[in-house]
């Protein structure tokens, strides 16, 4: 390997791994600390991972740990996109910023299997911004005649938008309301759902200023949750 290529792949690496240690909320807690510890010792010893064969073992642990720490969907989503900025020209670098990338589907796999969806309108919008993560993985793949990479990557692919799909069919859409003005959200609830106990659901989506202004359009539920 020339030192160009190793500088490269260790240049991206270093960005990846300070990225994922970044995104941790709060940075607080044993498993940021652990985030933290491991992150500094991938990065300075970045070369030697690379060069020694251990680096997709060490970097699959970092996400993992970034998941643990709390690292949520989007920011890992904003990772994997930034990675994809990279544009590498070496192979070693070119594996790293691949494997980054698959990693962090997979994290966001996770996080998926473990939200809660309010809406169909919810899970469709996931399904959305998966279908697109996941294409542009398979896509590079498939440019790289990387046959085990692809396959796996369409099996996981298969198994989130199932599993999304599966969830969204019992659930509500959204539906839009409009009033003549600005009512209070208990009042919004017992309108539109006859159950003020869903006032704090039209709050969580339309995000007034005050639960006692809402806004005279928005949207609701179009059926009311099951306590």
């Amino acid at each position: 390997m020339t030192r160009s290529a190793m500088l490269e792949a260790s240049g991206i690496l270093t960005r990846l791994v300070a990225a994922l240690r970044d995104a941790s909320p709060g940075q607080q807690g044993r498993a940021g600390s652990d985030l933290r510890r491991a992150a500094g010792a991938l990065i300075a010893g970045a070369e030697k991972a690379i060069l020694s064969g251990t680096l997709g073992a060490d970097l699959l642990a970092i996400f993992q740990l970034a998941t643990a720490a709390g690292v949520e969907f989007f920011p890992m989503d904003r990772i994997r996109q930034k990675l994809l900025t990279e544009n590498p020209a070496g192979l070693p670098a070119i594996a790293v910023t691949q494997a980054g990338v698959r990693f962090a589907l997979s994290q966001m796999a996770l996080r998926l299997a473990k939200m809660d969806y309010v809406s169909r309108d919810d899970v469709d919008r996931f399904l959305t911004i998966t279908n697109t993560a996941f294409a542009q993985a398979e896509e590079a793949a498939s440019d790289q005649a990387d046959a085990v990479s692809y396959r796996s990557i369409l099996a996981l692919h298969a198994a989130v938008t199932r599993d999304l799909t599966e969830r969204g069919r019992p659930l509500p859409r959204m539906v839009s309301y409009s009033f003549p003005r600005s009512m209070p959200a208990l009042w919004l609830a017992n309108r539109i759902y006859g159950d003020g106990g869903e006032a704090a659901q039209l709050v969580a989506e339309n995000r007034p200023v005050h639960p006692a202004f809402m806004s005279p359009t928005g949207r609701a539920l179009s059926t009311h949750t099951d306590h």
